[in-house]
């Protein structure tokens, strides 16, 4: 299969369910920043360029900020022509989360299929330039032959408010890569680069708990785990509920996309959401033994969709007819 991984690189989620993808189809995967840097704490080869927009690393948080102006330059010819290169020796692009990455397979003539947990906008624009940002998205929305969800079906959809275009869209299933368990007698896991919320969770559990940021990659510790806590990412929640365990957001609520997962799993009895704002580090224990109380038959239901949904396989069948 002769084809491209375009991801977004804003943060560690798409390049994270990318890998299973590329691992299986042979297919390289291409990205920046975040993703970047996540590949390489894996030690998998992958394809950098330069970023469309400025990721900002600061106190530990990632921000997103975005201009218009910006895309539209970081699609002139003198930036992209090495990215146009890659493209056209490919005869597909997998393009997971950017719309740069859209446009790019548009420029080199090339059928894309779009992974993204997000419908709604454009990342990291504001104000007037949201507005623009979100006409360009519709345009762009028609670029690709398929747009695929990676997450479950209805009525278990955690992206459930984040997909405002309802056309054309088919729910694939979380992208999970397999990964063997390990045993652990931790009863927390918590994943996030928040270094700030870190150290408030450490306040609370001290060594009793697990930090993505000790471990690196997080995916083998799951299963052991009873409750996962997460700044609300959607490939986080999706892989924590594959696992059948309930989440605990300390969500940053200038992220539509993070507010709404917390919306969605506190209606849905799965989880509970805080803003950032707000959280306290006296709050966490209660809200860790309070997770006893959600609706288990319901974390039940994911874990079994989980095993029954094969994405990779839809995937294979789009490529196929390629």
């Amino acid at each position: 299969m002769n084809g491209l991984i375009f991801a977004e690189g804003n943060g560690y989620g798409h390049v994270s369910r990318d890998k299973s993808l590329s691992d299986r189809f042979g297919i390289p995967i291409m990205t920046f920043g975040k993703g970047a840097e996540y590949l390489k704490m894996r030690g998998t080869e992958f394809i950098e360029i330069p970023s469309p927009y400025r990721i900002e690393t600061s106190n530990g948080k990632t921000k997103v900020t975005a201009k218009i102006s910006q895309l539209l330059e970081y699609l002139n010819p003198s930036v992209t022509i090495k990215i146009l290169q890659r493209f056209k020796k490919v005869d597909f692009v997998i393009v997971d989360g950017s719309a740069a990455g859209l446009v790019l397979a548009k420029l080199a003539g090339k059928k894309s299929i779009l992974i993204t947990n997000d419908t709604s906008s454009l990342v990291g624009f504001g104000g007037m330039q949201k507005s623009i940002a979100n006409q360009l998205n519709e345009i762009i929305l028609r670029y690709p032959k398929e747009i695929l969800i990676p997450d479950y079906p209805p009525p278990l959809t955690v992206a459930k408010y984040n997909l405002l275009n309802q056309k054309n869209i088919t729910m694939i299933g979380p992208l999970v890569e397999k990964t063997k368990q390990i045993r652990h007698d931790k009863k927390t896991l918590a994943i996030t680069t928040d270094n700030e919320i870190i150290e408030k969770i450490k306040l609370v559990f001290g060594n009793s708990a697990l930090y993505s940021i000790d471990l690196g990659d997080v995916k083998p510790y799951y299963g052991s785990s009873k409750v996962v806590i997460t700044h609300g990412g959607h490939t986080t929640t999706t892989e924590a509920l594959s696992y059948g365990k309930p989440v605990i957001m300390i969500t940053d609520y200038s992220y539509p996309e993070r507010k709404n997962h917390a919306r969605f799993v506190e209606e849905m009895r799965i989880g509970f959401g805080i803003e950032q704002q707000l959280f306290k580090p006296e709050y966490l224990g209660f809200m860790v033994e309070s997770a006893n109380l959600l609706d288990r038959k319901i974390l039940d239901m994911y874990k079994r969709t989980a095993r029954k949904m094969n994405p990779e396989k839809r995937i294979e069948e789009i490529i196929t007819k390629f």
